[in-house]
Parts: structure tokens; sequence; C-alpha cells
């Protein structure tokens, strides 16, 4: 590979005798890897039925090495199983020692591997809010996150000022901040034309600059994450003794278990960035990483602000709950308390609320359906998300569940009615029976 001359002479710098072994890593492929939803689909399940090799990445709680063909055509990608991830990016969740009931901050967010990790570990308890402060990424986030079926996150479109404005309090946040990328540098997606060395103190600032604001949001012994995929020390332990030496209610974690699979951070001073934690092609499975574990310690405790709805978002009148809860008899059995709209579009609110009022929300809860017109039409999240709940479901075999993929009409001897479409017990969407032949209310933009 050809490399830019500083870039080699700084690596050689860093890694010494190491720099041969790791300069020749470059050659070889990146490493495939998945993270895999086990509050869709059991363990056992999965790992009985899965049609690829897979090998479990040491310290994690979902992730495996594989390679799959074909990966948008894959049936577990559609069951929202499965999320194609690199390995060493999983990490930095591993490092939040995430617990049921936690609300979290995904800050740099897009386009959503760290999150679905994060939702997986809340296993439908607690709140994710992900921010992404770029809309375009903010869509293809609202895309994976709503495809894996959770119904406890939000997604917000804020810079890290807007953030701390909005004074909500969290357990854990993660900044997997934007950076130099030169971890990826193997990576088909990484060009090589666009690497700027003098961009590095430039990013360094800004990555300073979101640590100041976001911190200013964890709760008194919370944790917070900070990771790049990137090697240099002005973007990795530099900015975190620059954040430490002006916050003292801040303490670095140290996290041996972690040595092996990651090197030790470099030392800076009297600060112990050395607990920072690496990752090296040449050295592990997977791209370069950096990262480290901060922890807010004892202080006054605030409270959060008293939770409010954005404001695009308001709550039904008794006619508009009426049409869908009357839609919805004997079609799906939850109770649905929490609707609010945002033109003809009805959301479920997630359980645990925020004071939401004072940032750009783009999507909030599970979308459910359309009311136009004293009509209401289900939406395919509704099925995908609380398929389980439905009266009435189909469970597919192997064959059909890639018909239905595929929009083709099924033939099946069953009542007339809506139903969930299931795969191994897991809601693919919807359809409707009628005399014998399912609809295929599958999403076309979908389709396989």
């Amino acid at each position: 590979m050809n490399l830019p001359k500083d870039f080699e002479q700084k690596m050689r710098d860093l890694l010494g005798s190491q720099a041969d072994e790791f300069f020749k890593s470059l050659d070889n492929p990146s490493q495939k890897a998945i993270t895999v939803n086990f509050e869709r689909l059991k363990k056992d399940v999965f790992e009985k039925n899965c049609d690829f090799e897979i090998e479990s990445i040491p310290l994690t709680q979902n992730g495996y090495f594989a390679s799959i063909p074909k990966f948008s055509q894959n049936v577990f990608n559609h069951m929202g199983v499965i999320y194609s991830q690199e390995p060493s990016a999983m990490y930095p969740v591993e490092l939040m020692d995430i617990r049921p009931q936690d609300i979290c901050l995904d800050v740099c967010a897009s386009p959503g591997g760290k999150s679905i990790q994060i939702l997986e570990k809340l296993g439908g308890s607690g709140l994710l809010v992900s921010n992404e402060i770029a809309f375009s990424r903010a869509k293809i986030l609202r895309e994976n996150l709503t495809r894996m079926g959770f119904d406890n996150f939000i997604i917000t479109c804020n810079s890290s000022e807007e953030l701390a404005r909005s004074n909500i309090l969290f357990d854990k946040i993660l900044v997997d901040a934007p950076c130099g990328g030169e971890g990826m540098i193997r990576k088909n997606n990484f060009d090589m034309n666009f690497y700027s060395p003098t961009s590095i103190d430039s990013n360094a600032e800004r990555q300073l600059k979101i640590l100041e604001n976001v911190s200013q949001l964890l709760k008194s012994n919370g944790t917070l994450v900070y990771s790049t995929c990137t090697y240099d020390i002005r973007e990795n332990e530099n900015v975190i003794f620059n954040f430490i030496k002006k916050h003292s209610d801040f303490e670095i974690i140290h996290k041996p278990e972690f040595l092996a699979v990651c090197d030790s951070g470099i030392k800076i001073e009297d600060v112990s960035t050395n607990y920072a934690l690496r990752r090296y092609p040449h050295r592990f499975k997977g791209e370069g990483q950096f990262m480290i574990v901060l922890k807010k310690v004892d202080c006054e405790s605030l409270s959060q602000p008293k939770p409010s709805l954005p404001k695009c978002y308001c709550e039904l009148n008794q006619k508009e709950l009426m049409t869908i809860l009357s839609t919805l008899k004997g079609v799906i059995n939850i109770k649905l308390d929490s609707l609010v709209k945002i033109n003809d579009e009805i959301y479920v609110l997630p359980k645990c609320k925020l004071n939401l009022k004072n940032l750009n929300v783009i999507y909030l809860g599970v979308h459910v359906g359309t009311l136009q017109k004293n009509v209401f039409k289900i939406a395919h999240e509704c099925y995908h998300t609380y398929g389980k709940y439905f009266e009435k479901k189909i469970e597919l075999n192997e064959l059909d569940v890639y018909k239905y993929l595929h929009g083709e009409e099924l033939s099946f001897d069953r009542p007339n009615g809506i139903y969930a479409v299931e795969f191994l017990g897991v809601t693919l969407g919807g359809g409707k029976m009628t005399n014998g032949t399912l609809k295929n209310y599958y999403p076309k933009e979908l389709r396989i």
C-alpha cells in the first residue's frame, strides 16, 4: 500500500519495532463481523439456523466474526437480527457497562452500529438518545435502528452545544468522535487522496469541544466513553489530557480485563492516559481503534428536567384516538396509551420520557400508522416492532420467507384478517388474508 510519508513516519515513531508488521497487515483484507440482536431472536436459535460461518468475538456480548454474501438479502438482516459492524468498533460500547433502565446518549451516532449495540444491552428497558448532527446521516440512522425493531430510542439532529442546552441528564454517554479515520486506512471506503495531516489539530479542537459540551449532561457517577478510529495521539490521549486538566470532577477508569484484546494507551505527563485502549490490525482481528473510559466523580446531584414533547409533536384528540383504537381492536393486543402525532403520522412514545422541547427531534417512538380522513392505516414499523402482540400470526417456512421478502402473495388455509408475518418467531412485516390469499404488505423499497 502506497502511504503518505508523514503517516508512515508517525506510525514508526508510535509503534517502533512493530511498525513493519503493522504496514504489512494493511495489505490484508478487512475482517468482517456482525452484531446480533438477541432481543429479537434467542442466541441458540440464531446459532442453530444461521447459514454462514460465525466465530464469537472475545469480550463482546453480541459480536461475531462473519462474512455474509449478499448481506442485504439475508433473511436475518430483514428480521432485524443482524447488523454489519466492524469488530474493533464494538469495544467502545462494551466499555460503557450499560445496565437495565439506563438513560444513554450516543452523541455522534450515524450510521448506527454503536447505537444498536447500546439498545441490545438495554434489553428493551431505559432509553437511548441517538444523535447525529448531519440530517442526511440522521435519516440513515433512523432506517437502521427501526429495522432492528427497537422501541426505546429517540433520534435527534443537534450539535453538541444544542445538546448541552437541553440539560437532560444521562447515566451513560458515548462520544465516538469525528476524526481523521487513520484506523480505517485499509478499508475500501477510505480514500488516501483525502488524507490530510493538517486537519488533525482542527479535529482535536472539535473533539475537545464536543467532550466539553456533553460532559455537562452526565449524571454524578455516570460513565462517558470517548473513542475514535484514528491513531494520532493529538486526537486521542492528548484530547483526554486537556479535558482532564480542566475537569477535576472526572477521572480515567482502568479496564485491565480488556488488555486481552487491546494494547495500552500512551501516558502523557501525570495523567493516566495510558489507561486508554488501542487496537491495531497487526495485533488484533479488526481495524484501528482508540477508546477510554471517564467517570464523573461524586458531585452535586442535579434533577432531570420535567418531560416535554418536541414542538412539532402533539397529542391526539378523542375522535382521532377512537378511530385508531377501533381499527386496531381485534388486530393487536397492546395498550397504546402514549400516542402522539406529527401531521398525519401516528407514533407510540417510549415509556421513558424526557424534556425534548429544545432539541431537533426527527424520530420519536414507533411509527404505528397514518391517519387520513378518518381512516387509519397500520405502518410497517408497527408490524415489525409489535408483531408479537398481533392477534393473528403466520409462521413462514424457509421457502415461503424468501417469496414474502420478494413481495409475492402466498396461499394459506387461514381465516380472513390482518396478520403479522413471522419467521423463526420473529416478525418480518404484515399482510391481509382474503379467501386464503395473503396480500403482501412488505414495503417495496425493502424487498429483495
